[in-house]
């Protein structure tokens, strides 16, 4: 059926999901937009406080004991 292709509509609940996915980022998208250039608020920095922890083993920190007398 290639009369749901022109209008536009779904033949599944998986290209319902893609669509209302692919929608919702666009609403996001434009949201951010209309927020910079119309409201001027400044551009949101992206991870800028975000440390990303390394996959390595912690290293231990060495500990003295002392003596008991």
């Amino acid at each position: 059926q290639t009369d749901l292709d022109e209008l536009g509509i779904a033949k599944n609940a998986r290209e319902e999901k893609l669509r209302a996915r692919k929608l919702q980022a666009e609403n996001e998208r434009m949201a951010a937009l209309y927020r910079q250039e119309i409201l001027k608020e400044p551009k949101p920095e992206l991870a800028t406080g975000l440390q990303i922890q390394g996959l390595g083993k912690k290293k231990d920190d060495v500990v003295t004991h002392k003596n008991r007398t």
